[in-house]
């Protein structure tokens, strides 16, 4: 077998409930209906109850389940295709945790369709939920019987799978790094009414002018001497301008090459 699923339920045929929990036609009143709930099972059921243990026993063993257990169903899926077996702690419910257990299996049948997160299926292989939930008369028990050829692959597969992952991560946080305003990037005004759409130049000031988080932007290379607040005279930029920093984008933060490509073009502008 690879993935056996089995769930045993009470009897809850009229043979074996009370009489008194019978409607005039003679079904059966569910014991979750509100005048029966309160009433204990051993009251409601002819037949004594069983430790659930001792009934999942016989159910795995395919022995005759005890007195008041019938067999809801015993279905075995994905034979010969079980990969790998995970057991993961997750949170089933809001203040419930219990072991989650996972099998890999072979199923060249769902290429193509949307997986349990929703993303598109592009391998063979599938994982499945092979647990049961909140109901001590269901149980699954799984088996890894795949051909270990196929297993070998599988572990190349997922190998090639971690790398790849690795890889766009290295190169979602390049981006994220190139693509950040900082000093000495060239940026371009994308945004705002204030400076010219499409004016270009190097940052070489970040702060807080009152209004915000601004930038300041040297559209040229040349520099000249300036008279600060204090009488003092210093070299700075002569062409410049101020704007909020969420108006601005880094030029060529689509490579490392691109940043060097506009830093240069910034210098040609001197």
């Amino acid at each position: 077998m690879s993935i056996r699923r089995i769930n045993v339920s009470r009897d809850n045929s009229a043979a074996n409930v009370n009489p008194k929990f019978h409607n005039p036609d003679g079904t059966v009143i569910p014991h979750w209906r509100e005048e029966v709930c309160k009433t204990p099972l051993s009251e409601y059921y002819l037949t004594p109850q069983v430790p659930e243990y001792v009934v999942m026993e016989h159910a795995r063993a395919r022995k005759t389940l005890p007195p008041g257990y019938v067999l809801v169903s015993d279905e075995t899926t994905y034979e010969g295709r079980v990969i790998a077996i995970t057991d993961k702690v997750e949170r089933i419910m809001s203040d419930i945790w219990e072991n989650v257990r996972y099998a890999e299996v072979l199923s060249p049948e769902t290429i193509g369709q949307k997986n349990r997160n929703g993303v598109i299926q592009n391998s063979p292989y599938t994982t499945v939920t092979a647990s049961s939930f909140g109901n001590y008369l269901s149980t699954s028990i799984v088996t890894v019987d795949c051909d270990p050829a196929i297993i070998a692959q599988w572990k190349q597969h997922c190998e090639e799978e971690r790398q790849r992952m690795e890889k766009e991560q290295n190169e979602r946080v390049q981006k994220a790094y190139r693509s950040e305003v900082a000093k000495d990037k060239i940026v371009c005004v994308n945004r705002g009414r204030k400076i010219p759409k499409g004016t270009t130049g190097k940052v070489f000031w970040i702060g807080n002018n009152g209004y915000g988080e601004s930038v300041g932007i040297a559209t040229t290379p040349r520099k000249g001497p300036k008279v600060g607040n204090n009488g003092r005279s210093y070299e700075s930029f002569l062409d410049i301008v101020f704007v909020s920093r969420s108006n601005v984008d880094v030029v060529g933060s689509e490579s490392e090459e691109a940043l060097t490509a506009a830093q240069a073009a910034w210098l040609a502008k001197g």
